[in-house]
């Protein structure tokens, strides 16, 4: 006969086994290991990860203590007679149940006095819930129902978070996690190195490339690429937020995405502090003017002047009127970007700097460039 023993919140079933005229009851430890890592009464369930902060490992621990502690209280209780006494079965069993209601009036008396105390809860300052608006730069398979979404928000940068059961056909995230869609979001963001939880994501926006043209597509599929391999988790840059979110808008209806990839590439690396600096020759000094031919000294990130190169530097050509247009495009006014009509050669001398310049910082070309025709 199964003795179910409630510890808790949780159930340690102590199986009897038959010894002469007693009952040994015996317990697997590893049913004491789960109900040790389960959470105390209204605090969050943190048993999905595999991974917990000091003060989880702790309480974990003290649980697991206080259980073994307990069951070997029963096991005095309810197996001290000696295993040579002549019982009847029915005078044994009854014993039994006695020593039962005990200990669960034990157990009962120990929970009460538990629950008050702080070994039995999670440390509340671990987790606190937040609320922002973020991009769906990147979507990961965690279970057969959940997902981990890499996303990148305006108040918290990228963050990384579980959302579970998101792959369900009647999830409650429904479209709201599709890929490059911008949603408001509700999480717990975590003080330690694991995944945050979203807990609420409603749609805001979804993107919605043009069916004309495939390179509106990719030139989203791109910005996410940049925005997950350059920008460094939870480091917020809402600038950087809202270029990306214009971009995405202007892809939608330009037929030209070569101008709008252009400004959101030169706007990411000046928020990251990448941006190469064009306003005199890196070695010289020499000021940058009209007439005057440079060359984007790639490693360092920077120009440098004709009588300054040489031929085993690595360099890409520019002239000083495709810089002066480089300014105005980098104008913090999106409309005045926006009338800013340059060159094809002047777009072909920017496209190679920039090329350059994020696969530097990438230390690996983007995969998704090729797609977009660009060279």
């Amino acid at each position: 006969m199964a003795c179910p023993e409630r510890i808790g919140t949780d159930i340690l079933m102590a199986q009897p086994t038959r010894t002469g005229g007693g009952h040994v009851f015996s317990i697997r430890e590893s049913q004491i290991q789960a109900a040790a890592f389960r959470r105390a009464p209204g605090q969050p369930s943190c048993s999905m990860f595999p991974l917990f902060d000091v003060s989880t490992v702790q309480a974990a621990q003290t649980r697991l203590a206080v259980g073994l502690q307990r069951f070997e209280e029963y096991e005095k209780v309810s197996c001290g007679r000696s295993p040579d006494s002549n019982v009847s079965l029915d005078s044994a069993v009854r014993c039994e149940q006695e020593h039962l209601l005990r200990f669960r009036e034990i157990s009962r008396q120990r929970n009460q006095t538990e629950a008050d105390s702080p070994l039995w809860t999670l440390d509340s300052t671990s987790m606190s819930l937040e609320k922002t608006d973020a991009l769906v730069i990147r979507l990961a398979d965690w279970s057969e129902s959940s997902r981990v979404v890499t996303l990148f928000t305006r108040d918290f940068g990228k963050i990384s978070a579980l959302a579970k059961g998101a792959k369900r056909l009647r999830s409650s995230f429904e479209a709201a996690l599709d890929l490059l869609s911008e949603s408001r979001i509700v999480f717990l963001r975590k003080s330690s190195s694991s995944l945050d939880i979203l807990t609420e994501s409603q749609l805001i926006s979804r993107f919605q490339p043009s069916a004309k043209s495939l390179i509106s597509l990719y030139g989203g599929y791109y910005v996410a690429e940049l925005l997950s391999g350059l920008c460094e988790p939870e480091d917020p840059h809402p600038r950087l937020y809202e270029a990306a979110r214009q971009t995405l808008r202007r892809l939608e209806s330009e037929t030209d995405a070569r101008s709008v990839i252009l400004r959101f590439e030169l706007v990411l690396l000046r928020e990251i502090g990448h941006l190469p600096d064009f306003d005199a020759c890196l070695v010289c000094g020499a000021p940058v003017s009209g007439g005057r031919q440079f060359a984007f000294w790639v490693s360092q990130g920077g120009l440098i002047c004709t009588t300054c190169q040489r031929p085993d530097l690595e360099q890409t050509q520019i002239n000083a009127g495709s810089i002066a247009w480089l300014r105005t495009f980098l104008d913090d006014d999106p409309a005045v970007a926006r009338h800013v009509v340059a060159s094809e050669d002047q777009l072909s001398q920017l496209r190679h700097i920039t090329t350059a310049a994020v696969t530097h910082v990438l230390e690996r070309r983007p995969s998704t460039l090729r797609y977009l025709n660009f060279d």
